[in-house]
């Protein structure tokens, strides 16, 4: 039926977007709007999420916004009884939330007087209206997770707190009765397909292809939109203004199906076709009245794939059994709440999406709404009093949350989402709730939601402190206590003074695998990790300018017997390598530099090809200032940002590294340790620690050296002394070699933030050796590389499956996963830390995503490796940490077995490593360098392309939370336990 709006007989709303803390702006702007109308205040207040109900700077530590943006904004005073909302306010979370205040409000409550939290899903009633509401916003890895966050939060709490999920969902879902106002932080998925999304483009143009990927929006705020189909849909979260109207078929009476967990995979809607509408239809003063676009929507379906018959039966023996024999016919799989029941009738939803409130911006709407079933007015009319309707509970809501309260769990990880029942299990149930509501709430005349809000934490006072370090204590709300009490369910969220101390001892919980890339997990796939070039020349792994003297091959363990032999073993006719030859350089050349390309021989290709397939990569140097990083301490901007971190790490670059590093900022750095200045850009990777055998306490092992190489995606050129080897032109490439690609390798855009390794792992990966192709299997992007003076040294135990030692690099006996069990004394070349950072980058996720937003390359076919559609290809970054760990040699004794090098996170295995980047290149010098820049081992700085150079070696950040200074330390920085091989 068509819905339409009375002004004498509606309720008056007024509605925003997000509110972002800006409480009294918003008043006054709805007063000034109500004014402007001829209205004398409005009855209710609709804000879309971004609230911030925020009490104190405790609060503000549990809130997932940057540092330099967090800010107390109007809340504390109407909280602390200063000030109080002018009008009836109702919200629903959004995504930068005060997460310990709302968590004590789980089935909604008041936060401050006259201002309603509605909970992680509800419907409430005012006056003739029914409002439905889903808080938080879209993360597919966890939505069929339960709330398993508990104060003292972590840094995935914090994020996972707000995030969908599929339990509130499907409450929602089992809605039978007409609801007039749905409300979600983010869009409904696929609503912009109902508007004008030319106009959304020009206003948002990334949001296009987000569109065509289907992935704009919430599908959960869809699935509510498309089962409750109210009259209008309210979102916020985008910043934007927009419109839309969609359209319905009238439901049909079908028989509820059976929805079980092991079937109820989500279906995302399939796109239709798109007639165009009566933009005149819209009654809220839309802008978008041009152009608007109503789609008539039916639920959309996909097939399912009929069971493999192993046996072919004919059509003609078929047709002579009996009817029982014939197969069903295939039903199609509904989306989640379809089909929508004969008692829903609505079929025109308006939807509305509005900004936050700022100067020049559309934030704000007012509108008056009446009821889809036209007999409530009549029904709940409009009091005399100042306050014309009262917020009540809702009675089938209410049925609902009693069947569901004994599936709830709060704050156990381990706990699982119970498994979808189904319509035909619910409903029973719920049938039988809704008498008991009846009985006991409705007929007692306890719908009415109680004014009763109290103060929990202790309130902010002028003078107090803005900002702290810890996070709020965890308190009993009596409103919880009241709505449990009402309604007859378990208050879960109460506990024991002893019990929360303990808990708030024990500290938040640690934080999961930071990094995965590509897959399905949500996150993006595969933890931190990829592959490299592993081959191996003995210990020809010292990169340097230094000729390659008979005393030289003799001091880093190699004899000239052994590159002699690595020769034949690549000409090897019967190898199964690629095909090489051998390039003579002059004496001027026998160097670990570059070649130009007039000195190749007569078979080499034209000298602007070769120099094309030579320009591999170049390495970045550093000023290592007497074995130090840049700056060391518990900081890392990337997964902990504006706090302190779980773990220690060394950074180099940029001088403005600190907690907080948003867009070029590091680019305005005042200096770098890299001896390049057009690279302010942060690297980083865990400290590294010595545990005594003898008394257990640490010492901090010296930084050696760093270098980073940088690849460019072409064959590499493998440069030993007076011989070259060059990959031969259409000979089969080089299997391991660093990202041979179709793409264009494009500069960092400044700011992109880069993670590879999970610094939560103890586990062995597959095997020792790197893999960077997720065609491959699981990606390992970290290892460590020990040369020694003894070349027939055993780095890694043979027997070993990783669960005692590490794993030896199958491909190069000078490798492996996890930490050697031998002194690495190579000359001028110890312990080696290898990182390798994902190359592909997502501009549709932004470069702050460091979550989603790169991934290894795919296996392109022909020996080439591209990045997906739509995505940029980087530079592949090769982390070269080299420690001095030889000077530890007499304060151990390797048993072949054990080692007593642990990384800063507590990790006695070394499987954890991981290296982080942030960007800050002048994007001109490095795409000059990528272009044109082939120096190779030689270092980057060689190439004229790169700029000036940095003289100095000063460059020192302070650090915010520092490491301890004494010599040995009875507890790692953060109080790290270690953990790992034989604890």
């Amino acid at each position: 039926m068509e819905t339409k709006t009375h002004e004498a007989d509606g309720v008056r709303i007024a509605v925003e977007g997000c509110g972002h803390g800006t409480l009294d702006a918003i008043y006054a702007s709805v007063a000034a709007s109500s004014k402007a109308r001829g209205w004398n205040g409005v009855d209710l207040l609709i804000i879309g999420g971004d609230f911030q109900a925020v009490r104190n700077a405790a609060d503000l530590s549990v809130m997932a916004v940057p540092a330099k943006y967090r800010q107390l904004g109007d809340f504390p005073a109407y909280y602390n009884g200063e000030k109080k909302a002018p009008y009836l306010t109702i919200f629903l979370a959004g995504n930068h939330e005060a997460s310990s205040h709302l968590w004590e409000l789980y089935y909604g409550g008041w936060v401050a007087p006259n201002i309603y939290y509605m909970g992680a899903a509800n419907v409430l009633r005012i006056g003739p209206l029914r409002i439905a509401g889903l808080s938080g916003i879209w993360k597919g890895y966890d939505y069929r997770k339960p709330h398993h966050e508990r104060l003292p939060f972590s840094q995935d709490d914090i994020k996972s707190f707000y995030h969908v999920r599929e339990f509130d969902t499907r409450k929602l879902l089992l809605l039978r009765e007409q609801v007039d106002i749905g409300m979600s932080h983010d869009w409904p998925r696929g609503i912009e397909n109902h508007g004008n999304s030319k106009a959304l483009w020009k206003m948002k143009p990334d949001f296009r292809q987000e569109s065509i990927d289907s992935k704009l929006g919430n599908p959960a705020a869809a699935y509510v939109m498309d089962r409750l189909r109210p009259a209008y849909w309210f979102s916020a979260h985008l910043h934007c203004k927009f419109a839309a109207v969609k359209e319905y078929d009238a439901p049909v009476t079908q028989e509820a199906p059976i929805v079980s967990s092991s079937n109820a995979e989500d279906v995302e809607a399939s796109k239709v076709a798109e007639p165009t509408a009566n933009p005149d239809e819209i009654d809220l003063d839309m802008d978008e009245s041009e152009g608007e676009l109503s789609t008539k929507a039916t639920a959309s379906t996909v097939e399912t794939a009929a069971p493999s018959n192993p046996e072919f039966v004919s059509d003609d023996i078929r047709a002579q059994l009996p009817a029982s024999f014939a197969k069903p016919a295939e039903q199609p799989k509904p989306n989640p709440g379809q089909p929508v029941p004969p008692t829903i009738t609505n079929t025109t939803t308006r939807f509305l999406a509005l900004d936050k409130c700022l100067p020049g911006r559309k934030f704000l709407q007012l509108c008056p709404v009446s009821p889809v079933d036209s007999t409530r007015v009549a029904t709940y009319p409009p009091s005399n009093s100042r306050q014309r309707h009262h917020l009540q509970y809702d009675p089938e809501w209410l049925a609902i949350t009693r069947v569901f309260a004994q599936y709830l769990t709060i704050g156990d990880r381990e706990a699982q989402t119970p498994p979808d029942l189904g319509e035909n299990v619910y409903f029973p149930m719920i049938d039988k709730e809704r008498i008991w509501v009846e009985e006991n709430i409705v007929q007692k005349g306890r719908l009415d939601v109680p004014e009763n809000f109290t103060i929990t934490a202790p309130p902010h006072r002028k003078g107090d402190p803005e900002t702290v370090n810890h996070q709020p204590n965890e308190y009993t709300n009596p409103q919880t206590v009241t709505f449990c009490e009402l309604v007859g369910v378990p208050n879960l969220w109460d506990a024991s003074s002893e019990e929360r101390a303990e808990r708030k001892a024990k500290g938040p919980p640690a934080t999961e695998p930071r990094v995965r890339h590509g897959g399905s997990s949500g996150r993006g796939g595969n933890y931190r990790g990829g592959s490299g070039v592993n081959f191996n020349l003995g210990s020809l792994f010292l990169y340097g300018p230094m000729v390659m003297s008979p005393t030289a091959k003799q001091q880093i363990g190699v004899s000239y017997k052994c590159v002699k032999r690595a020769y034949q073993d690549l000409e090897d006719p019967e190898s199964t390598l690629p095909t090489y030859r051998r390039l003579k350089l002059t004496p001027n050349q026998a160097s670990f530099g570059p070649v130009p390309a007039q000195e190749l021989d007569a078979t080499a290709a034209s000298p602007v090809a070769a120099a094309k397939d030579r320009r591999t990569f170049a390495v970045l140097r550093f000023h290592n200032e007497g074995g130090h990083f840049s700056t060391e301490g518990r900081m890392d901007p990337i997964v902990y940002p504006g706090t302190v971190s779980s773990h220690s790490h060394g950074v180099m670059g940029g001088s403005n590294f600190g907690l907080m590093i948003e867009g070029d900022q590091l680019l305005d750095s005042e200096c770098t340790n890299a001896l390049l200045s057009a690279d302010k850009s942060n690297y980083w990777v865990p400290v590294l620690f010595f545990q005594s055998p003898i008394n257990g306490t640490f010492k901090r092992v010296p930084l050696f050296y760093m270098q980073v190489y940088y690849f460019y995606g072409r064959p590499p050129i493998l440069n030993y002394g007076r011989y070259i080897i060059q990959e031969r032109r259409n000979a089969k490439p080089l299997t391991r070699s660093f990202e041979p690609t179709n793409d264009e390798i494009k500069p960092f855009p400044p700011g992109l933030k880069i993670v590879s390794g999970d610094a939560m792992t103890r586990t062995a990966p597959a095997s020792g050796a790197l893999n960077l192709d997720p065609g491959k299997g699981p990606i390992q992007a970290v290892q460590f590389t020990c040369p020694t003076q003894d070349p027939d040294a055993v780095r890694y135990p043979p027997d070993s499956d990783g669960t005692w030692a590490g794993l030896q690099d199958p491909t190069n006996r000078g490798a492996g996963a996890g930490f050697p069990v031998v002194n690495c004394d190579g000359y001028a070349s110890p312990l080696r830390q290898d990182v390798h950072l994902p190359s592909c980058y997502n501009p549709r996720a932004g470069p702050d995503a460091h979550d989603s937003n790169m991934a290894f390359p795919r296996d392109a076919g022909g020996g080439k490796q591209d990045c997906p559609a739509g995505w940029v290809h980087v530079p592949h970054l090769f982390l070269e940490v080299y420690w001095d760990t030889p000077r530890f040699a007499d304060a151990w004794d390797p048993d072949g077995r054990a080692q007593p090098f642990v990384l800063a996170n507590g990790d006695r295995t070394g499987f954890s490593s991981h290296g982080d980047f942030i960007a800050g290149w002048d994007e001109g010098t490095l795409a000059a360098i990528i272009d044109g820049c082939d120096a190779g081992h030689g270092g980057m700085d060689r190439c004229p392309e790169t700029g000036p150079l940095n003289p100095g070696n000063r460059c020192r950040i302070p650090s915010v939370f520092p490491d301890p200074q004494q010599e040995w330390l009875d507890e790692l920085p953060g109080d790290n336990p270690v953990s790992g091989w034989g604890v």
